[in-house]
């Protein structure tokens, strides 16, 4: 009986693995949107990824900002196109505000606070205030892409 138990703990632990390597291989080879297309009147912009310096959400809609300074309204909701960009190159430091590390000029700290005043170009019009608690993830992240 020994024997037996030890043998289904095996499988049990090499089906989790195959499991663990699946997800782990669907992360890495996921693929995230390249571009947006959006509709304004009888005519779609395309904007690439790597023209975007942030989405933010302002009363209930979603905006693109390009590095351009040219503002889009989306129909997707912050938190859907958190899921959909590329985490290496966006992170939601709010939960109105998307940005792009490329974006990004300058950190500080607020007080003791424990929360950061992330400044990016184009300007950001509101507070661009990384939270306490995504602060840590923020400088980590940042920290990677140099």
């Amino acid at each position: 009986r020994a024997c037996e138990l030890i043998k289904e703990g095996r499988e049990s632990m090499n089906s989790d693995i195959r499991s663990l390597r699946e997800d782990f291989m669907e992360f890495v080879n996921r693929n995230y949107k390249k571009r947006f297309v959006i509709k304004i009147g009888n005519r779609f912009e395309i904007i690439n990824t790597g023209e975007i310096a942030y989405f933010y959400s302002e009363e209930k809609t979603t905006h693109l900002m390009t590095v351009n300074n040219e503002k889009y309204a989306l129909d997707s909701p912050l938190n859907i196109i958190a899921e959909v960009v590329d985490p290496s190159k966006f992170f939601q430091i709010s939960r109105s505000l998307i940005v792009s590390v490329n974006a990004i000029t300058s950190v500080s700290k607020l007080g003791s606070s424990g929360k950061l005043s992330v400044k990016v170009k184009p300007e950001y019009e509101g507070d661009a205030i990384c939270s306490r608690m995504r602060s840590s993830d923020f400088l980590h992240w940042l920290d990677d892409m140099s």
